[in-house]
């Protein structure tokens, strides 16, 4: 059997706040919160299980346990000081598993099957005006060392370059709308800004660049302080051999770098999916 460590996702999917009487079993100060179901995603090593916790408690303890016939998902949490836990939150929890789901059985904690819901759907959200996407210009990388610098301009034509971004720690990640790998670090991403203390949101920015798509692929996260969707055409895109910037290579794909707040790149990643303690960590190192 296998233990791993899984990620809250609310912040990607949403949450649902219930006014109840939570039963949650303790140990050592330590809660076993109710797995209310499961679904399945388009990973079939992925699940998305639906948590209900009390509200101002934090998930402390996280087990995976794998064997032939059956999943065991447990999720402890502790109560924070001063709050109400009799409030409770349903929240999703992306679950990464060593092997495929197949027709395996999902138990919680306590050994009880876990009800399937079937394939995971993302609520809808209002449409993203594609106006806001940015486009990088072609010839406008430069790299002195490990600065670098790019520019991009939105569908409205508005310049925009890295440079404007010093001061802030920022996070660029590559992407195709069919790279796995991709996806799955955008969801970390997402899942580690949303659930980050104010002060770390406000000083990291995400350039999420999507390679040689039409923009409404480009469009899958909403423009904001902390995140700047852009598109990177077919021109600007290395599409065979290596002699382009990794970022904008397609057999790269996923690229995640970390910048200081100068401007420098403090960390590499191409071609892996990254976990959540990746991302915090590589951005603590990057806002040194």
């Amino acid at each position: 059997m296998t233990r791993q460590r899984f990620v809250v996702a609310a912040g990607v999917v949403g949450l649902a706040v219930l006014t109840v009487v939570l039963f949650l079993s303790s140990v050592g100060g330590v809660q076993t919160a109710s797995i209310q179901n499961f679904q399945r995603t388009g990973d079939a090593s992925k699940i998305v299980v639906t948590v209900l916790i009390g509200l101002g408690t934090e998930i402390a303890e996280r087990d995976v346990r794998e064997d032939a016939r059956t999943v065991r998902v447990t999720v402890r949490v502790k109560q924070s000081p001063g709050t109400y836990p009799a409030i409770g939150i349903l929240v999703p929890v992306l679950v990464s598993l060593d092997n495929a789901l197949g027709d395996r059985i999902v138990l919680d904690g306590d050994g009880r099957a876990v009800l399937d819901l079937g394939q995971y759907e993302p609520p809808r959200q209002p449409s993203i005006d594609l106006g806001e996407v940015g486009v990088i210009e072609k010839g406008s990388f430069r790299a002195t060392g490990d600065s670098i610098e790019f520019a991009w301009k939105d569908l409205r034509g508005a310049p925009h370059g890295l440079s404007e971004l010093r001061g802030k720690t920022v996070v660029i990640h590559t992407r195709t709308s069919f790279s796995t790998e991709g996806k799955l670090t955008l969801l970390e991403l997402q899942g580690y800004l949303d659930s980050a203390p104010t002060d770390v949101r406000s000083r990291v920015v995400v350039l999420l660049i999507t390679l040689a798509e039409d923009p409404a692929r480009a469009a899958v996260v909403r423009p904001s302080e902390s995140w700047r969707p852009l598109l990177a055409f077919a021109d600007v895109v290395e599409l065979v051999g290596g002699t382009g910037p990794e970022i904008f290579r397609l057999q790269s794909v996923p690229v995640t770098w970390f910048l200081s707040s100068d401007g420098v790149i403090r960390q590499r990643v191409t071609g892996k999916a990254m976990t959540r303690d990746e991302i915090a960590d590589a951005i603590r190192t990057a806002s040194r």
